[in-house]
């Protein structure tokens, strides 16, 4: 009983410390009351007990993060960065933030997508118009259909751009996939297809206090390193892997070549990664790093005993 009461002083004592914080980075319109948005059905499960519903923020459609701030501590800093992510950078591919409710529970109103890439490579997405889907031919791109060239390069040229503007901002995302990337119901007129816009920032990396620096003036720059591992081990670059080793902004652009081979290959949703490296790995002992590094330059190898890295 008393560790409970504790855990709870100690999660009261970081909200009011983090809101304080909320309160002084972020604009003070985005400040929402609770009467201001009105819930609606539930439409994901975020991770660590948050959940995404549809919403209405001062007449307007919204999807909305609902957290309890008597849960974890590490998932109020998280939804934390998210915020401040949300909140400060603004682009057309980037998912922006409408406003945000604090106390003893947390309201994120977002931008409301009604599906993710994941969803189109499926041949699922929904919400859309049949051409607004596929930018060219008028038709949902079915399961087994790859994307046509044209709809695949707008979404390549827009994750390029949104990826772009926050590596300038001083953010690394890494967790960059196809499940984070959401297809919103505005259409770019320019590229003649659906906006896509880069979301959940509860990853990010914040290199702004380094890449502000005097001496760092050109983006991104290089000595902005983490060894911290998160996100989707499908979407690692090796780096990330070689768990001794540091990354940076590269990460998001290995994450973003994955991407942009999951749009155009032949069986849509693949890439050349395989779930029986992990077990190749436990059973022969070979460095993880090493590992799926040859996989993506010689998958042959990843079954042999002994793995030659390719010099390039």
């Amino acid at each position: 009983m008393r560790t409970k009461l504790a855990g709870l002083r100690a999660a009261a004592h970081l909200r009011v410390k983090l809101e304080a914080e909320l309160l002084q980075e972020l604009p003070a319109e985005l400040l929402l009351h609770g009467a201001d948005v009105t819930l609606g059905e539930k439409i994901a499960k975020g991770g660590s007990g948050c959940v995404i519903v549809k919403g209405m923020m001062r007449a307007q459609v919204c999807a909305v993060k609902v957290l309890s701030t008597k849960g974890r501590l590490d998932v109020l800093r998280e939804t934390k960065k998210e915020l401040v992510v949300l909140g400060t950078l603004q682009h057309v591919n980037l998912l922006g933030c409408l406003g945000f409710v604090l106390g003893e529970e947390w309201r994120i109103c977002m931008e409301y997508c009604p599906s993710t890439l994941r969803d189109a490579i499926q041949g699922q997405c929904i919400g859309l118009d049949s051409d607004e889907s596929t930018g060219a031919s008028g038709q949902l791109k079915g399961i087994g259909q790859s994307f046509e060239p044209k709809l695949a390069g707008a979404y390549a040229l827009q994750l390029a751009r949104g990826i772009a503007h926050l590596h300038a901002a001083g953010f690394v995302h890494r967790d960059v996939k196809p499940e984070n990337l959401l297809i919103s119901t505005a259409v770019d007129e320019v590229l003649g297809a659906p906006c896509l816009k880069l979301a959940d920032f509860g990853t990010t990396k914040d290199f702004r206090a380094m890449a502000g620096s005097a001496e760092a003036k050109t983006m991104p720059p290089a000595r902005c390193r983490t060894n911290s591992v998160c996100g989707t081990p499908e979407y690692f670059s090796p780096l990330r892997f070689a768990f001794g080793e540091s990354h940076g902004f590269e990460t998001d652009l290995w994450a973003y070549g994955l991407v942009l081979l999951e749009l155009l290959a032949p069986r849509p949703g693949t890439h050349p990664w395989d779930e029986r490296l992990f077990l190749t790995q436990i059973e022969e002992e070979v460095p993880l790093s090493h590992l799926c590094y040859a996989h993506y330059t010689r998958p042959h190898l990843c079954y042999a005993h002994h793995i030659q890295l390719s010099p390039h």
